[in-house]
C-alpha cells in the first residue's frame, strides 16, 4: 500500500456490518482491512474485465490506426492465401 492514504466511508445496515465483521473474523482479519482487501480485489477485477473489451489510450490509437492503414500483406501471408485457394477453391 502507498505511504499516503485516504479515508473512505461507507454506510451500511447493522446486519450488513455484522455480516462483514463475521466474515473478516472467520479469515482472521480486522473488518476494515478485510473490506479494503475485498473491495480492492473486486475493483481490480472489474477494471481488468472492462479493459479486455475496451482499448484505452495508446492501445486504442494503435488499433484504430491499424484498421485505417492496414499493412500490406507480406510474403508469408500471400503464400498462405495461395495454398488455401488451391486447396479449397474447387470445393
Amino acid at each position: 500500500m502507498s505511504a499516503k492514504t485516504e479515508a473512505a466511508y461507507i454506510r451500511m445496515s447493522k446486519d450488513e456490518l455484522r455480516c462483514v465483521k463475521q466474515a473478516a473474523k472467520m479469515e482472521g482479519k480486522k473488518w476494515t482491512a478485510w473490506m479494503r482487501e475485498k473491495s480492492l480485489a473486486i475493483a481490480k477485477s472489474v477494471v481488468e474485465e472492462h479493459n479486455k473489451f475496451m482499448l484505452v489510450g495508446e492501445d486504442r490509437d494503435l488499433f484504430l490506426d491499424a484498421l485505417d492503414n492496414p499493412p500490406s500483406p507480406g510474403k508469408n501471408l500471400k503464400k498462405a492465401v495461395d495454398r488455401y485457394l488451391k486447396k479449397y477453391k474447387s470445393i
